[in-house]
């Protein structure tokens, strides 16, 4: 709970932790669950260049969703 708290006090390292939990779901090839943190990762204001890595693995969890058979969200939040 304690370690819970001061992740959420602090946006940087929630984004962070997001994103490795992200990446960690992505090896296991849990695409859709991936793709929900990166979005969220999107919602708390990444920085130029870990921008462009959530657009890199979002654009990699949609096709693998997609050859799957399943449909993904057609819009990303924070995109245009």
């Amino acid at each position: 709970e304690k370690f819970q708290s001061s992740i959420n006090r602090n946006p940087a390292v929630r984004r962070h932790c997001c994103m490795e939990i992200a990446d960690c779901l992505m090896s296991m090839k849990q695409w859709a669950e991936a793709m929900e943190l990166y979005k969220e990762v999107l919602g708390r204001r990444p920085d130029r260049e870990m921008q462009y890595r959530v657009f890199r693995a979002l654009t990699v969890c949609v096709d693998k969703i997609k050859e799957s058979g399943k449909s993904p969200e057609p819009h990303v939040p924070g995109s245009r």
